[in-house]
């Protein structure tokens, strides 16, 4: 067992290191303006929560401090599974409903 003895690891040169690394190309979508507000009048909340977390997205990335959300009056399920997805799902927590002259009830203001 005396012959048994631990080798060195090599130090790789420069060259054997750069030969390893490979050439990454990213592509990125520039959003365009988006309008302060976005109508889900008339979908249900399964249609509505993919729109309203794109929209949420695109209005962070253009540094929007405040956006809105119409979801109409009705009986207020859409704008209760709405208010909850915000809350719970996407950590949003200043919202509150729009002044009667600004929709009341039906318009959700969220500040970013």
């Amino acid at each position: 067992m005396d012959d048994i003895f631990e080798v060195p690891e090599q130090k790789k040169s420069d060259s054997e290191e750069n030969d390893k690394k490979t050439d990454v190309s990213i592509t990125t979508q520039t959003v365009r303006d988006i309008p302060i507000e976005l109508n889900i009048m008339g979908l249900t909340f399964d249609e509505a929560q993919p729109e309203v977390d794109k929209y949420i997205d695109r209005a962070i990335l253009l540094d929007y401090s405040r956006i809105r959300i119409l979801h109409g009056k009705g009986t207020g399920r859409l704008r209760k599974k709405i208010w909850k997805h915000l809350k719970d799902d996407l950590g949003l927590s200043n919202l509150y409903l729009a002044p009667q002259t600004e929709g009341g009830s039906g318009v959700t203001i969220i500040e970013l």
